[in-house]
């Protein structure tokens, strides 16, 4: 029986019941590790044999191969437990390893590697939206590291995050417009209005939803949240944030949003069943 490897999942209850149903209806094994497992009491392993990768888990319960046909989703990834410098280094080497080698279909793997555990995603934003080109109505905010100019403009300081510079970085948008959030699944593109903790459903023109999953190709994602403003004039967007993590789409599946939830479902359906989401 096929896996659905996921990891952290009970960080996000209303998410892990639409997975464990859909493993389910899709005939695959749910697997769940604990955030505070992943690393010390269940750890990857990986090993080169008959001139192929194979990886897996190794929990309490001994260990577990991952094949070709199951499918791996680190939904968040805390830090390793504290212990000498050598071994850190060394978990964190098998741990990169795995992410990069391990056979099964995996979400976000080249995520994994990034942002927000090692880039921060000011930075990771800043080079996948340098500038606006062509039909592209996307940009980043205008960041500035260090103490903000005195030019008028109103600056807002970015939250600290892992991997971040000493010096503090800010940003600022010209003429904001309400807070929206934007999920990237597959190739597939929603966008919702957040403001004031709504969560009323806006179609994005051609140009944005383009531009959304250019964004989380870059990245290297197939889940991807961004929060983002209308800057300026009503076709520019300003991407204020990026994450992996599906803590706003939790929040989102917390109420009555079905149009989400069927973005959601579509798209784990397609994972498991080895396809490509369209848009």
């Amino acid at each position: 029986m096929p896996k659905l490897v996921l990891v952290g999942a009970e960080l996000f209850p209303h998410l892990r019941d639409l997975l464990r149903a859909e493993a389910l209806r899709a005939g695959f094994r749910a697997v769940e590790v604990p955030v505070r497992a992943w690393g010390a009491t269940t750890t990857p392993w990986v090993e080169v044999k008959g001139g192929r990768f194979r990886a897996g888990l190794l929990g309490p319960e001994g260990p577990e191969e991952l094949e070709r046909e199951d499918v791996f989703w680190c939904l968040s990834e805390g830090p390793l437990p504290p212990e000498e410098d050598y071994l850190r280094a060394e978990r964190e080497a098998l741990r990169e390893g795995f992410h990069t080698t391990c056979p099964a279909r995996t979400l976000n793997r080249r995520g994994l590697l990034s942002v927000p555990w090692t880039v921060p995603s000011w930075r990771l934003l800043a080079q996948q939206l340098p500038a606006r080109e062509g039909a592209c109505v996307l940009a980043p905010p205008h960041f500035h590291v260090g103490t903000p100019p005195e030019d008028g403009r109103r600056w807002k300081p970015w939250p600290q995050e892992a991997g971040g510079t000493d010096a503090r970085v800010w940003w600022t948008v010209s003429a904001p417009g309400p807070l929206h959030m934007a999920w990237v699944m597959g190739q597939q593109v929603s966008l919702w209005s957040v403001e004031d903790g709504g969560g009323a459903r806006v179609a994005p023109t051609p140009e944005l939803a383009a531009d959304l999953a250019r964004l989380a190709a870059g990245c290297g994602a197939e889940f991807l949240e961004v929060l983002l403003v209308p800057s300026a004039s009503p076709t520019a967007w300003a991407a204020l944030q990026l994450s992996f993590v599906p803590e706003g789409l939790e929040s989102m599946l917390s109420g009555e949003h079905p149009a989400l939830v069927e973005q959601a479902e579509h798209f784990v359906r397609a994972q498991l069943a080895g396809q490509e989401v369209g848009p």
